[in-house]
């Protein structure tokens, strides 16, 4: 089962006459679930669905920028394609660095109940 994951990324820009310009942007990464042919009885599956990005937001000078303006800010399609991609990769980081940190704090839960740990 996948799940979704809020990110962020910071991004700079030096796309408007040449001044570099630090942004963040955020969205709700979805991972799509893979297409299931069939299921346990033998019955005909379904079509999974595909990777999403939602709710993307671009925040300058800690202030949301409207999707109105993006492209004044230099953000054309190609590019929040790009930084949809990137926020997918962050996610999923993100998600490796947390099921890493559960694993962790759950072996030392286990050895400070056997009275082995600081």
């Amino acid at each position: 089962m996948s799940h979704s994951r809020k990110t962020e990324i910071t991004w700079t820009s030096d796309t408007l006459d040449g001044v570099e310009r630090e942004y963040v942007v955020k969205g709700t990464c979805c991972p799509g679930e893979p297409d299931v042919w069939y299921l346990p009885n033998g019955d005909p599956g379904y079509p999974g669905s595909p990777p999403e990005v939602e709710d993307v937001e671009l925040w300058f000078n800690g202030k949301k920028v409207p999707e109105s303006e993006w492209e004044r800010h230099g953000f054309t399609d190609s590019e929040i394609e790009s930084l949809e991609s990137r926020l997918f990769k962050q996610a999923a980081k993100d998600g490796q660095d947390a099921e890493a940190d559960a694993a962790d704090h759950k072996r030392k839960s286990r050895l400070e109940d056997r009275g082995w740990g600081s």
